[in-house]
């Protein structure tokens, strides 16, 4: 029975804990979901955003564009994302693309233009901007100026506006050329006769202009200006006379003729016939290979030209139509006067020459023509100016360095110079030599003084090392530097030495001071900074305000290493010898080597008695009357300083310290 009890209370017990734990769950998911619910209604109501456009903000700008006659499509539709990134690291200045890149994402059949054998140099430079603005104009297509005036933005006006004006560009430039591009020369929209044909109708009139000679296979711009001229019909500056004259038939065959357009006579022939003083200045040695092949048309344009000698083109130009590599070699960064004025003939004869290359004078003279001679004579001359060779420093023509030197300086002096090279692995090397400046200190042509030095060398070298006269004084200077000798210390290129300097301490000093190197062998006892070869310790190399070129003054010169003397010196109470307390430690001591122990004068008591009368009354009673014959003072005194009156030692015998000398020694009689 009681089995069957406890059987019955365990089931109540865990039909209670079933129904507790369905409770709990309950209550959880209750609570779970209040939270819910208020975390909910604090979060804020979603607001949708309006996107604002760029117009929004750029008022100002979009009110000046819309005011233009002309405006570029996306700002028309306020599309300004179609070229900028709206919000660039610079703002709207971040376009999607560089160049004509991004005019093309837009006017991409524009691209075909890009396939045409002559391009408007903008074009060809990707740069739209230049012509046209990129959002608005007050000008049709964008253009940023109206007319011909953008055109003059690039080229020059004045060849533009000579007396005689063509009438097409009066009406615009655009009337023969494709602002973009063109398979025909120049941008022209059409081959040049087809072009003038277009306006020009070839009839009897025409015809009669020309002397009746054929013309419909003629190049016009070989005769007339396709701008402007300051000769009528357009005729270009320089007229070839029988052009001028109407003589066709002096070179041409007559109008009626099989061949009117024939010459009458071949080649140079025809034109010695006019210029026969030419003929015989032409044999020569060296002669232009046109010349030499009698083909002056090579060269000249027998009718007109708007170029000096009725040449083709311009000078430089034609030059380089057969001087191709020439030409390469010219583009460098410093040209020849003579060639940035295009003036080839400033140094060489167009037909011909006694001199290689054609030159027009030999070596210098040439050079002189246009450089003054008296510039170049010189007392003492650079040896290639001495000798007329200025190109084996200087390029004719151009370089990549200044002067149109034919290598840096310091290679360039090196090539005659050779043996300076060596200054360059040296340890210590004089600046302008270091950076291959040869011309800080020397003229490169000639000079009037000794070594081509750009100024007398007692001067020179204060040119830059002006800081070593501060301080300095006019007192007592050393003698090298006060002549301007810097040279008997220091090499003026370079030294393993410091300071450039051409020896060692003290064997540089020795050059001169050799009274000092005997006395240093002589003698037993040395200074320290002699013994260590250190004179400058003491001296300063160029001289100063301070007798001997010291440093400092005598004093705390020599208390900067004694500096125990100086400790005891600065003590309280300390009684000080007068030579000491006075800077003057020369009175006792040698400053570089003597014989003597401490460097002195003499030994003692032969060095006092320059200054302490041994025979003198007072002297004779300080010492109890006791004969003072060969005695040491430094026995009884110390040398410097010392706590006793009458510097005596810090010990005393008591009988000394009482006067009481009597004790020991006998008075004198």
């Amino acid at each position: 029975m009681t089995r069957i009890n406890e059987l019955h209370e365990n089931k109540k017990q865990d039909v209670i804990s079933k129904r507790q734990e369905a409770r709990d769950k309950v209550l959880f998911l209750l609570l779970f979901s209040c939270f819910l619910l208020i975390f909910v209604s604090c979060v804020p109501p979603r607001v949708a955003l309006v996107k604002k456009t760029c117009v929004d903000c750029h008022q100002k700008e979009y009110k000046k564009y819309s005011s233009d006659e002309s405006q570029h499509n996306p700002v028309i539709e306020k599309l300004c994302e179609g070229c900028h990134i709206p919000h660039g690291a610079i703002g709207a200045l971040y376009l999607k693309n560089e160049g004509s890149a991004l005019c093309y994402n837009c006017h991409e059949k524009d691209k075909e233009r890009l396939e045409k054998k002559n391009l408007h140099d903008p074009l060809k430079k990707k740069d739209c901007l230049t012509c046209h603005s990129p959002h608005s104009s007050k000008s049709k297509k964008l253009l940023r100026i109206d007319g011909n005036e953008l055109c003059f933005k690039c080229h020059n006006k004045e060849n533009f506006m000579r007396k005689k004006i063509h009438k097409p560009q009066e009406e615009g430039c655009v009337k023969c050329h494709n602002p973009h591009s063109s398979d025909n020369p120049h941008g022209l929209i059409m081959p040049v006769r087809q072009l003038c044909l277009g306006c020009h109708e070839a009839n009897s009139g025409l015809k009669a202009a020309h002397r009746d000679y054929p013309f419909a296979d003629s190049d016009c711009t070989g005769c007339h200006a396709s701008h402007s001229s300051s000769n009528e019909k357009l005729l270009r500056e320089n007229i070839h006379k029988p052009f001028a004259e109407l003589n066709c038939d002096s070179c041409h065959n007559p109008s009626d003729s099989k061949l009117p357009l024939g010459m009458k006579i071949e080649g140079d022939a025809l034109c010695y016939k006019c210029h026969s003083d030419k003929k015989e200045s032409f044999k020569k040695a060296h002669i232009h290979s046109p010349v030499k092949d009698g083909n002056c048309l090579y060269c000249h344009n027998p009718h007109t030209s708007d170029y000096k000698n009725g040449l083709r083109s311009p000078e430089k130009n034609l030059c380089y139509s057969c001087h191709e590599k020439e030409k390469k070699e010219h583009q460098k960064k410093y040209i020849h006067t003579a060639l940035t004025k295009n003036n080839c003939s400033d140094c060489h004869d167009p037909h011909a020459s006694e001199q290689k290359k054609g030159l027009k004078f030999e070596d210098k003279m040439l050079c002189y023509s246009c450089h003054k001679e008296g510039n170049f004579k010189n007392q003492v001359s650079h040896l290639p100016v001495a000798e007329g060779k200025c190109i084996m420093c200087h390029s004719p023509h151009a370089s990549d360095f200044e002067y149109e030197l034919v290598a840096k300086t310091d290679e360039l002096c090196y090539n005659c110079h050779a043996d300076g090279k060596k200054w360059t692995g040296k340890f210590s090397i004089h600046t302008p030599v270091k950076n291959g400046d040869c011309v800080k200190c020397h003229k490169p042509h000639g000079s009037t003084i000794k070594g081509i030095l750009v100024q007398k060398k007692e001067s020179l070298c204060l040119k830059c090392h002006a800081d070593t006269e501060r301080g300095l004084g006019n007192e007592d200077l050393h003698p090298p530097y006060k002549d301007g000798n810097c040279y008997s210390c220091h090499d003026s290129h370079a030294s393993n030495k410091n300071k450039q300097l051409i020896d060692d301490e003290p064997e540089l000093c020795y050059g001169c001071h050799k009274d000092l190197k005997i006395g240093f062998a002589a003698s037993r006892h040395i200074h320290d900074p002699l013994s260590e070869g250190k004179c400058m310790i003491c001296h300063s190399p160029h001289g100063g305000k301070i007798k001997g070129y010291l440093k400092r003054s005598l004093k705390p010169l020599c208390l900067s290493c004694h500096d125990d003397i100086g400790d005891k010196l600065m003590a309280q109470g300390e009684f000080v010898h007068k030579p000491v307390g006075d800077g003057e430690c020369l009175k006792c001591h040698r400053p570089h080597y003597s014989r003597e122990e401490n460097l002195l004068l003499a030994d003692s008591p032969a060095i006092c008695e320059g200054c302490h009368e041994k025979e003198n009354k007072v002297f004779m009673q300080r010492h109890g009357n006791i004969p003072f014959r060969d005695g040491n003072c430094t026995s009884c005194h110390e040398s410097h300083s010392s706590k006793n009156k009458g510097l005596l030692h810090k010990i005393l015998h008591k009988p000394f310290e009482d006067s009481r000398c009597i004790e020991c020694h006998p008075a004198s009689e």
